[in-house]
């Protein structure tokens, strides 16, 4: 018990709040003469509050790096004179014997006259094939797929010029390809005088799912 300014007997009292569910003491004494405030230290109240607003939407950040795609491919050029026998295919370089005439990725190459898909997609492929002017007329060369299916065939009547053939199709993976020798005799393959590399070209790519 004490005494306050007007010397009146007050009591100590014990007071509690309930917030919330949750009582709290509050360790003072009701005094008359002051507004009454709970202690601070025994104000033990929730500590999270709720959530605010949404701010407002940042600046769109720079462009991240973008890593290249590459779609599996085949690049080769034919080198030098080369005669293809009847129902034979023709020969591509081999890729240590040609570094600069053999480009790939993702196709399967035997370094003889065999290319092999190994991701399924739509492909495109295109040969050229120089004749030698001793040529007899009618020379017809086709695309081979699993060394069944001739697609694609190209003819040239004549005995000297160029034999183009291209094709655009769906290839399953383990598909294989050659370019075959359709005609009834021999033809010889020959580059110009200007280009040791002019005998024939093929490109095979791959440039889409299906």
């Amino acid at each position: 018990m004490y005494r306050n300014k007007k010397n009146e007997k007050v009591t100590d009292v014990n007071s509690y709040i309930d917030i919330d569910g949750y009582r709290y003491t509050v360790n003072n004494s009701p005094r008359k003469d002051k507004p009454y405030r709970p202690n601070s230290s025994s104000w033990k109240g929730p500590t999270i509050g709720p959530q605010g607003p949404i701010g407002p939407k940042g600046d769109q950040g720079d462009p991240g790096p973008v890593d290249a795609i590459k779609q599996p491919f085949f690049n080769s050029n034919i080198k030098g004179t080369q005669i293809i026998p009847k129902g034979d295919s023709v020969k591509f370089p081999h890729p240590r014997e040609a570094v600069q005439e053999y480009y790939a990725n993702g196709i399967d190459y035997d370094g003889f006259d065999t290319f092999t898909i190994t991701a399924a997609g739509l492909y495109s492929l295109t040969c050229v094939l120089s004749l030698n002017g001793n040529n007899p007329p009618d020379n017809y060369f086709y695309i081979e797929i699993n060394k069944v299916d001739q697609v694609a065939g190209s003819v040239n009547l004549g005995t000297v010029g160029q034999v183009v053939l291209t094709q655009v199709g769906y290839y399953r993976a383990g598909t294989t390809l050659r370019i075959v020798n359709g005609s009834n005799h021999d033809v010889m393959l020959s580059n110009s005088s200007q280009n040791i590399s002019s005998t024939g070209h093929l490109s095979l790519f791959r440039f889409g799912d299906e």
